[in-house]
């Protein structure tokens, strides 16, 4: 799936969202964070790295990996609940206004 269908996608979601409000829990900013242009500006400052230790154990020793979804992703097409839904919290609480450019 390249960018534009997943953005097609969680534009689907939204419209479910607007019809069956207990259907969809994810918030309605969360969804709005996973389209363009907002999507490369979250995923650009990846909220979770700043807060979530993700350990992965590699034979007897744990180790760190790229993401807290392994360490071949590409960040550009994420869609990790985690990522946009710590991105949307940011927002509400003032730490962040994702509709700057840059």
């Amino acid at each position: 799936m390249d960018n534009e269908e997943r953005a097609e996608a969680v534009r689907i979601v939204m419209a479910l969202k607007k019809k069956y409000p207990a259907f969809v829990r994810n918030h309605q900013r969360h969804l709005e964070l996973m389209i363009p242009p907002y999507a490369d500006r979250v995923t650009a400052v990846c909220p979770p790295t700043q807060a979530i230790l993700s350990l992965y154990l590699e034979e007897n020793q744990f180790t760190t990996p790229f993401c807290c979804h392994g360490n071949d992703v590409e960040c550009n097409r994420c869609g990790a609940w985690v990522v946009f839904h710590s991105a949307a919290k940011m927002e509400q609480m003032g730490l962040v206004n994702w509709e700057a450019n840059g």
